[in-house]
């Protein structure tokens, strides 16, 4: 299989398909085919040489696009909530960023073990807790969760509003997720930062009465 141009792809089709030695397509209908693939086949395609890579990365405003969009755990605009209506440079840059971000948080949330000293034989492995906040589950507020959780915890939100009537404040990193669609989830917060990082994912934050700063880093 080999990349051809619009322009006398017909005659190379079948010249190509007469002799047996494979197909010469359009980069048009190669891009239609490859709008199908998974991202690990894409990976793949683009080390095949110099001109597949560039067909593959000719596909950002349509596959690469649909893939960054489509993530199950973060399923919003990148640039949200600050300008939404505006496009990303480049949306393959986009989803390895998130990419980046996940490894990191999936490395902290599963520690391993270094053996260099018999305590580690007795030592218990620190698991990644997550916390359910709603009406009726083991956490109501999500000041209750901010308190209990530890380093690099997931604390979800059930669909709902919630109020809160001082300020909060992030000392350790944390995840804090929606539950649901985009606007599910509603937080009425003044939040601080003051450890290194943090994770918000689907929630929608407005001013609480008390303050008109939604979301300061220390």
């Amino acid at each position: 299989m080999s990349l051809g141009s619009s322009r006398g792809s017909s005659s190379s089709s079948s010249s190509s398909s007469g002799g047996g030695r494979g197909v010469n397509l359009p980069v048009e209908v190669w891009r239609v085919v490859l709008a199908y693939l998974p991202l690990p086949e894409l990976g793949r395609c683009s080390l095949v040489c110099r001109a597949w890579r560039e067909l593959i990365l000719s596909l950002d405003n349509t596959r690469w696009r649909e893939l960054c969009l489509g993530l199950p755990e973060c399923p919003r605009h990148p640039n949200w909530p600050s300008q939404p209506h505006l496009e990303p440079s480049s949306w393959r840059e986009a989803l390895r960023q998130h990419a980046i971000a996940s490894r990191t948080w999936s490395r902290h949330a599963h520690p391993e073990l270094q053996p260099s000293s018999c305590l580690h034989l007795f030592r218990r492995r620190k698991e990644r807790r997550v916390w359910q906040v709603g009406s009726g589950l083991e956490l109501e507020t999500l000041r209750g969760a901010l308190v209990v959780a530890g380093s690099y915890d997931r604390v979800v939100l059930h669909p709902g509003v919630y109020e809160e009537q001082a300020e909060l404040v992030l000392k350790v990193p944390v995840e804090v997720v929606g539950l649901g669609r985009l606007g599910d989830v509603a937080l009425l917060v003044s939040l601080e930062q003051q450890c290194p990082t943090a994770r918000l994912s689907n929630l929608v934050f407005m001013p609480a009465w008390f303050s008109t700063v939604v979301y300061k880093v220390h």
